[in-house]
């Protein structure tokens, strides 16, 4: 997950802001979050090529010894 993270905050600046918590049926953690996307100056994005846009998406993590095992984004439902 860091790797990932590094590599996307090299080229914009996220913000996520949860607005639910479900478990989902095979013990997962959904967080259904707004996700605004600024470049790294903290403007909103134009012109961008990468498909990252404000919208709601769902972070999905999957944990095992307390640890976050595996980490995937959907598109909100």
């Amino acid at each position: 997950m860091r790797d990932y993270w590094t590599r996307q905050w090299a080229v914009v600046s996220p913000h996520v802001e949860p607005v639910t918590f479900d478990e989902t049926g095979d013990g997962a953690v959904a967080v259904e979050v707004i996700q605004s996307v600024f470049d790294l100056d903290g403007q909103p994005l134009t012109g961008q090529e990468h498909g990252l846009k404000d919208k709601t998406v769902t972070h999905v993590f999957r944990l095992q010894d307390d640890r976050v095992i595996r980490f995937d984004i959907r598109d909100a439902a």
